[in-house]
């Protein structure tokens, strides 16, 4: 930096470093922030995705179901990590299957809610879809612990 800049480099502050980097990334069009289905199921774990009137195996939900969501939903994202394919959707729908994997799994009823559609922005059907993909891949790489039919 300083063979460039000679003794004016000393007069430089941070402030003026950091307005030429953030100049140079815009007109490059570079964003160097990206969002993960990760911070998407955060942010919908955050606004609650276990419902009072949710029923687990056809009776009242346990007050570990919350704790079990996430864990299944941690389990589920690190999964996908691990096959390129899922990188062809966006970051929530894939959470939002995600999360569809982690409530059947967990066998909660519902499994996709109006509410739950509302806060993700995608339907079951669209859910349904990537699920189905999720869940093989799921039985195929866990066989002996994945539910034949989904």
């Amino acid at each position: 930096f300083t063979r460039h800049l000679g003794d004016a480099a000393m007069m430089v502050t941070s402030a003026q470093i950091k307005e030429w980097e953030i100049f140079i990334l815009e007109n490059l069009g570079w964003n160097l922030s990206t969002v993960t289905p990760i911070h998407c199921l955060e942010f919908y774990e955050g606004k609650g995705v276990v419902y009072v009137d949710d029923s687990w195996n056809g009776r009242a939900l346990i007050e570990k179901i919350p704790r079990y969501i996430k864990k299944y939903n941690d389990f589920f994202a690190n999964l996908c990590l691990q096959d390129y394919f899922y990188t062809q959707f966006s970051p929530s729908h894939l959470a939002a299957s995600i999360l569809y994997a982690s409530r059947y799994a967990l066998s909660l009823a519902p499994v996709w809610r109006p509410e739950l559609e509302a806060m993700t922005g995608h339907s079951q059907e669209e859910v349904f879809e990537v699920f189905t993909h999720i869940w093989k891949f799921y039985a195929d790489t866990f066989p002996s612990h994945a539910r034949k039919s989904a």
